[in-house]
């Protein structure tokens, strides 16, 4: 299960933020999770669980975004595709770009910042 790893990623990267900020907490993180990106939501919410404790993230809420495949093609066309056939919807290429839904992308930090006198 690689969703620890990249648990833990993310929470250096957060850490690091929220300190860079001067921030008291970080209350919630949201991310995007691409249905290509090889990371299982609710797996990625169970290492979050555990990752979160004793950090500066620990009561922080996370949001999951789910982030379909988006392709682009010569045709012209931008846009999702369903299930999984990977052809243009628009002309039926096979020679298309994807362009998301295959990352976890760190879209969001909300953090907990004191104001200074």
């Amino acid at each position: 299960m690689h969703e620890f790893s990249v648990v833990s990623a993310l929470m250096s990267l957060v850490s690091e933020d929220a300190i860079k900020h001067n921030a008291d907490k970080v209350s919630r993180i949201t991310v995007s999770i691409g249905v290509m990106s090889g990371i299982e939501p609710s797996l990625f919410m169970e290492a979050y669980q555990s990752c979160k404790k004793g950090t500066v993230a620990e009561e922080a809420t996370l949001d999951i975004i789910h982030q379909e495949v988006e392709i682009s093609c010569s045709c012209g066309y931008c846009g999702e595709i369903v299930g999984v056939s990977f052809l243009c919807p628009q002309c039926q290429a096979v020679d298309i770009d994807v362009i998301a839904g295959e990352d976890m992308i760190l879209q969001q930090l909300e953090l907990d910042v004191p104001e200074s006198n």
